[in-house]
C-alpha cells in the first residue's frame, strides 16, 4: 500500500439520479408483486425486481478509484482492479465512440471503460467533465512512472 491519498472518481449527480430513478422503478415492481393476482404474475414481477434491484445497486456502487497502488474501476457489480504495472496507457472519452469513456489500456491490448464517469450520449465527449478525468487519471499514471511503480511508455 502506498502513501498516496486515494481518489474517488464518479459523477454524483447522475449517480443518485439513475439510483433514484430505478429506486422508483423497484417500488413499483414491489407494489406490483405484493398485488400480484396468480403465481405467475408474482414470478415474474419478483423476477423482474430482483434484476432492477441489481441495477439499482449497481448503479449506486460505480465509480473510479485512484490510488498509488494502481485503479480501481467499479462498474456497477463488476471490480476491476489493475495495478500501475499493468496500466499502458489512459485514453480520453474521445477515444471511444461506441460508449464516450475514458479508458484504462492494460498489458494485454484490453481496454477498460470507466462506465462511472463516462459521458451521455446527448453529452459532449470533450467536455470539461471528461477532460477533468482523464487529467487526473493521466497525472496519477505519469506520477506512478516518475517513481517506478508503472512501467515507461515507450
Amino acid at each position: 500500500m502506498s502513501v498516496f491519498n486515494p481518489v474517488v472518481l464518479r459523477r454524483p449527480w447522475r449517480a443518485a439520479f439513475g439510483t433514484a430513478l430505478l429506486g422508483a422503478v423497484d417500488v413499483l415492481l414491489l407494489l406490483l408483486l405484493v398485488s400480484a393476482g396468480s403465481l405467475g404474475s408474482a414470478l415474474l414481477f419478483a423476477a423482474a425486481l430482483a434484476v432492477m434491484f441489481y441495477g439499482t445497486v449497481g448503479t449506486a456502487l460505480a465509480r473510479v478509484e485512484i490510488d498509488g497502488d494502481g485503479v480501481v474501476v467499479r462498474n456497477g457489480w463488476r471490480v476491476r482492479r489493475i495495478s500501475w504495472r499493468q496500466v499502458l496507457f489512459i485514453s480520453p472519452a474521445t477515444d471511444d465512440p461506441a460508449f464516450r469513456t475514458v479508458g484504462v489500456a492494460v498489458v494485454g491490448g484490453s481496454r477498460i471503460r470507466c462506465f462511472a464517469v463516462g459521458s451521455m450520449r446527448w453529452e459532449n465527449a470533450h467536455s470539461a467533465v471528461q477532460r477533468r478525468v482523464y487529467e487526473q487519471l493521466q497525472a496519477h499514471l505519469v506520477a506512478a512512472r516518475a517513481d517506478g511503480r508503472a512501467p515507461a511508455c515507450d
